[in-house]
């Protein structure tokens, strides 16, 4: 069992590295966000699912859904055969990614809308 702090939010960019990592290994992963929600650490969906139960002052709310602020503490438990291995590679998945896109000031697209080259319906 290992617990970090996260120096990222988790999002779903980050939900589908961590289950890519995890499921490179055979030991059985969980992972829980301060032991109230725990989930699979194989399955998308269940690392996605973490700041459902998570208090208020660990989240975030924007147009892309709930996530996990930067500093939510993460615990990370397996079990098996090559468990140490697993959350020493999630903890590092976790920790060392750079997938965090809060820093991003400005959409990448932005549509710019010209009035004086619009005609009407009828060409006037």
């Amino acid at each position: 069992m290992r617990e970090i702090i996260l120096q990222w939010r988790l999002g779903a960019r980050a939900a589908a590295v961590i289950a890519r990592a995890a499921t490179r290994y055979k030991s059985s992963i969980e992972v829980s966000h301060a032991g109230y929600n725990t989930g699979d650490a194989k399955s998308i969906m269940d690392v996605l699912l973490l700041p459902a139960a998570a208090r208020p002052e660990d989240v975030t709310r924007d147009f892309g859904g709930i996530h996990l602020k930067a500093g939510a503490k993460i615990r990370i438990i397996a079990c098996g055969t090559d468990a140490v291995a697993a959350v020493e590679a999630i903890e590092r998945e976790f920790l060392n990614a750079e997938w965090d896109f809060d820093r991003r000031a400005e959409p990448r697209h932005t549509l710019k809308y010209d009035r004086s080259k619009t005609r009407g319906r009828h060409g006037s």
